[in-house]
């Protein structure tokens, strides 16, 4: 898939954002940001752990960057429209042509001074921890002497990892559907070697450690809740 990778990438950031908090606040999501994540001209690869479509909401909403997504998602509801607003980077990953193509774009927004945001597992998935990690972007951020800053993100409610056969609207509405949920993202701080898997490895094992502690957080203020 031949990537758009101009000289210098128009993204308003901005109107991303106010797209970001104007679906969250659609979908009921009560959007937690633990630590802020880096200045946008610091040009990182930002890495989040990947539970649903959502996602690209919660990390939209708090920091500044172009997405690498699978080309379906620009036609998914509500979701499609925030990803072409923000200069992403589309990937047939069953085409090697394809994800050569991402790995181009991906290093000339970063030698732009674009953050990049990967979802590094390349599917969602319920957890509680992560699927292994996928190398292609830690090698290019390894490569081109990029950093890498690990993000961690976790639903109150565990349903909302969309992980089965079941289809975006059913899962939407039995999930987000007119209920109230919080989130909570935490960032993590940056990191940065030559060594592609090494990268991978520290990012993973950081990204680990603090999805068990958002969740061990989400269960005792549930249990709180309960007895209250």
């Amino acid at each position: 898939m031949k990537q758009d990778i101009p000289d210098k990438i128009p993204i308003s950031y901005q109107r991303v954002e106010k797209w970001a908090n104007n679906i969250s606040g659609n979908m009921g999501i009560e959007i937690e940001v633990e630590k802020a994540p880096p200045p946008n001209n610091q040009g990182c690869l930002v890495v989040p752990n990947h539970r649903s479509y959502a996602d690209i909401v919660l990390v939209a909403s708090a920091c500044q960057g172009a997405f690498v997504a699978k080309a379906e998602v620009t036609t998914w509801p509500f979701i499609g429209s925030g990803i072409k607003m923000a200069n992403m980077v589309l990937v047939k990953r069953e085409s090697k042509d394809s994800r050569k193509a991402a790995r181009e774009a991906i290093r000339k927004r970063l030698e732009l001074g674009y953050s990049v945001i990967v979802y590094p597992e390349g599917t969602t998935y319920k957890g509680p921890k992560t699927t292994q990690f996928r190398l292609g972007g830690f090698q290019v951020a390894a490569e081109g002497g990029f950093k890498v800053m690990p993000v961690a993100l976790e639903y109150e409610d565990i349903e909302a990892a969309w992980v089965t056969n079941e289809f975006f609207l059913p899962h939407y509405l039995r999930t987000f559907g007119g209920k109230k949920m919080r989130a909570k993202i935490r960032f993590g701080d940056l990191i940065e070697g030559d060594d592609g898997m090494e990268l991978l490895r520290r990012a993973q094992i950081w990204v680990d450690k603090n999805l068990l502690e958002m969740r061990a957080a989400f269960d005792r203020e549930a249990k709180v809740a309960s007895k209250s």
